[in-house]
């Protein structure tokens, strides 16, 4: 350590030391365990920001359903299985992929979208 330079504090992921929002969040998706999805789609501005958040707290599994909130220290009172189908516990693959009645729903967006199948069995696929 020499004496006559000053301690600073430095961001060793950019390469002038200071910090950003976007170098953060670079360093976030590098790190990810799901570092295939190019989280750019997601910020393209084609629909209101609200469904964009929601997309990417969708896609982390951020979206407070019952089994991440039993995750985070909630005690319900319910029960943690998925109110439309309640034959599994209600997480957010499940919710949105798996449950039979999104699982219709998804099926009717796509035949007005004209596309076939292509739902994984996880948002992280």
């Amino acid at each position: 350590m020499k004496e006559t330079v000053p301690n600073v504090l430095a961001w060793t992921f950019c390469l002038d030391g200071c910090f950003t929002v976007r170098s953060f969040r670079k360093r976030l998706e590098e790190s990810s365990t799901n570092s295939a999805f190019d989280f750019n789609l997601i910020w393209q501005g084609i629909c209101p920001a609200k469904i964009e958040i929601f997309g990417w707290q969708l896609l982390r599994g951020r979206v407070m359903v019952r089994q991440v909130l039993r995750k985070f220290g909630f005690d319900p009172a319910y029960s943690l299985m998925c109110p439309f189908c309640n034959a599994a516990e209600e997480s957010v693959d499940h919710l949105f992929l798996l449950c039979p009645w999104s699982w219709k729903l998804w099926n009717r967006c796509m035949s007005w979208w004209e596309v076939g199948s292509c739902i994984n069995d996880s948002l992280k696929n």
